[in-house]
């Protein structure tokens, strides 16, 4: 297990973590698992959340999942990635609607993207990545 994010929620705004890549060459099958916990305090009016990925080094994003708008409750949220064939998708940035994925979008570098809209306290918000290869800060040790 890999934590993309682990933030305390922040001001309003657009937000960006570090970035991750693949350590190793990724399999003929590649899968990528990722659990977004949201444990809300108080306040705030709504978060987006966005797993997201880069086929070119991390110049630009493609957003791979939008996780449901997370609102003034904690909640658990799950998704599989698995490369396969599928119909070509837009390649948006922040922009994919709530609840739904691009199935397919598989590339070396990953990273979550968060908006924040309203003041949060004492609130968190943590993704954490599975895959059947290593994943590892950008640029340590990680497959291009």
């Amino acid at each position: 297990m890999t934590a993309l994010l682990n933030v305390t929620v922040p001001a309003a705004g657009t937000y960006t973590g570090s970035s991750f890549q693949f350590r190793v060459p990724a399999p003929l099958n590649p899968v990528l698992g990722a659990q977004l916990t949201f444990t809300y305090g108080s306040g705030g009016t709504s978060i987006n959340a966005y797993l997201q990925t880069s086929f070119d080094g991390g110049t630009n994003w493609c957003d791979v999942v939008s996780f449901a708008q997370l609102l003034l409750a904690s909640q658990r949220t799950v998704v599989d990635v698995v490369q396969g064939a599928f119909a070509p998708a837009a390649a948006t940035d922040g922009t994919l609607a709530a609840g739904t994925a691009n199935a397919g979008l598989l590339g070396p570098w990953w990273r979550c993207k968060y908006v924040i809209a309203g003041a949060y306290s004492a609130s968190t918000l943590r993704v954490d990545a599975f895959s059947n290869v290593g994943i590892v800060p950008a640029g340590v040790g990680a497959f291009n």
